[in-house]
């Protein structure tokens, strides 16, 4: 008996690495996957996209928003409000960014 212990207990040990090895190959896929998606936007919309990624319940809208945003040559609406020859925009969703464009 005192001899299937400690082989209980090698055996535990490799299944907790294994789950602690899955969990950080799952970690690192989200992690790259994340940053494909904020690398294929230009500079300006990079940082805008990063900010995405603090609010997962609205993570695909504030995406999708930027992605809009982007096509449009958009910008976050200024403190002072979108200029004369601009209109606000933005999408019917929650998370979303409201912005300038021509």
């Amino acid at each position: 008996m005192l001899r299937t212990l400690p082989a209980i207990s090698i055996v535990i040990l490799i299944l907790l690495a294994l789950a602690g090895i899955l969990v950080g190959i799952n970690n690192y896929t989200t992690y790259r996957s994340e940053q494909r998606i904020i690398h294929a936007f230009s500079p300006y919309y990079q940082g805008l996209s990063r900010q995405c990624y603090a609010e997962e319940e609205s993570e695909s809208c504030c995406l999708s928003s930027v992605s809009n945003m982007e096509a449009k040559k958009g910008v976050l609406i200024p403190g002072t409000g979108c200029p004369e020859w601009t209109r606000e925009n933005t999408l019917k969703c929650v998370g979303g960014y409201t912005w300038c464009e021509k």
